[in-house]
């Protein structure tokens, strides 16, 4: 099967509803970062939530974040180029 073949069913897929989204998954390793950690930050307040979150957004480093409930407020997904950079 052709490229185009191929190329035109996806698109009618996707207009079709069937196909809903499409993901790359990219080695962290490949671009020189090797450290990874997941990080339990308490907040005093739900009040705290946008700013803490505005912050988090900034961080390059930061590749994930959830809310959760129990001791941690938020557990964020780091990752660094070395444990120095941690």
């Amino acid at each position: 099967v052709s490229p185009g073949t191929i190329h035109v069913r996806v698109e009618k897929m996707k207009q079709a509803g069937i196909i809903t989204g499409a993901r790359i998954d990219v080695s962290p390793k490949q671009l020189g970062y090797d450290v990874g950690c997941f990080i339990g930050i308490i907040l005093k307040s739900a009040k705290d939530y946008p700013s803490a979150l505005a912050r988090l957004e900034s961080l390059e480093e930061v590749t994930e974040a959830y809310y959760t409930t129990g001791h941690y407020s938020i557990f964020i997904k780091v990752m660094c180029k070395s444990i120095d950079a941690l």
